[in-house]
């Protein structure tokens, strides 16, 4: 339920929790949004998350990740999972795409 509340006020219209097999599902979401592994950025820490890290275009590992997902990830945030790591992610993302500064000021 928090996890639904917050993907809510985020504005985040998928989310999925509780998967055990996350490339079935995001096999479903990419047909449906007719997109591409490889225009799939993907954040995880754990053995399950491996699969869909080692296939997405951009598959990174938290900083405190499994070592052997850690190992497969293209890229290792500096943040520890629930430390910052998803804005680290965010941010990321949104810096090589010329982005980074416009989400910052809608703040100012």
């Amino acid at each position: 339920a928090i996890g639904e509340r917050r993907a809510k006020s985020l504005g985040i219209e998928h989310l999925f929790q509780g998967r055990e097999n996350k490339l079935v599902v995001l096999d479903k979401l990419l047909a449906e949004l007719n997109l591409s592994y490889e225009q799939v950025a993907y954040l995880g820490d754990d053995l399950p998350d491996l699969p869909v890290i080692r296939r997405v275009g951009l598959g990174m590992a938290v900083a405190n990740a499994a070592g052997f997902v850690r190992e497969h990830a293209h890229g290792i945030t500096r943040a520890r999972g629930g430390e910052g790591a998803a804005r680290e992610f965010c941010e990321l993302i949104l810096s090589a795409q010329g982005n980074l500064e416009a989400a910052h000021s809608a703040y100012l």
